[in-house]
């Protein structure tokens, strides 16, 4: 089990600055300055050996931010709590093959007058090792879900919805090759707990 636990304050925040004409024809994005922030965030991982053949590594954590803005015909203070996350399934077929499959979600959330959506997404990937485990092949698909940045932004000047679509589910092959001997000096193959047990959950 691993956890985290961060704060960041910042001054001299920057965020974009979005405006409208009178009639809504034209909107204007301007990069500027504008206030402070405040960001605390808790992050927990889990490894759990469900079966010989079967682990997942869990993830999740919870964001908790909050933006003042003192720039003029801009300002606005705002908090927000949000969460996310994720998990990792590896599964062991057989000593060449493993099975990868994983998704994400997070929470809908607030930045300065902008809601963000909800998103999720996931992943899945097969690997076969070769030549005495020197050479690894891994095929996998990524981007499988919702990967878009999708929000509105509403205000007493504004009411505006967009969405950015990212790429979207993507092939990759991916080959590796060990050069050198495999043995190593027992004294060099002690591992920490934590990183045997996050290497069973990966490749």
């Amino acid at each position: 089990m691993f956890s985290n636990i961060s704060y960041r304050y910042q001054t001299n925040m920057r965020d974009n600055v979005v405006t409208q004409n009178d009639n809504k024809t034209i909107t204007t994005t301007i990069d500027r300055n504008i206030g402070k922030s405040h960001y605390l965030n808790g992050d927990i991982t889990i490894v759990i050996p469900l079966t010989k053949w079967w682990s997942a590594e869990n993830n999740a954590g919870i964001n908790y931010e909050k933006d003042i803005s003192t720039y003029p015909g801009y300002e606005y203070a705002t908090g927000n709590i949000n969460g996310y996350f994720s998990c990792d399934n590896t599964f062991i077929l057989s000593k060449e093959y493993k099975v990868q499959v994983g998704f994400y979600y997070s929470t809908p959330a607030i930045s300065s007058f902008t809601k963000l959506l909800n998103s999720y997404g996931g992943n899945i990937g097969i690997q076969k090792q070769l030549w005495q485990k020197k050479a690894t092949i891994k095929l996998s698909v990524t981007n499988i879900g919702i990967n878009a940045y999708r929000a509105y932004l509403k205000n007493d000047n504004l009411n505006l919805y967009w969405k950015n679509v990212s790429e979207g589910p993507r092939v990759g092959i991916n080959i590796s090759y060990r050069f050198g001997k495999s043995t190593i000096k027992a004294s060099r193959q002690r591992k920490t707990a934590g990183a045997e047990e996050s290497g069973r959950a990966g490749f």
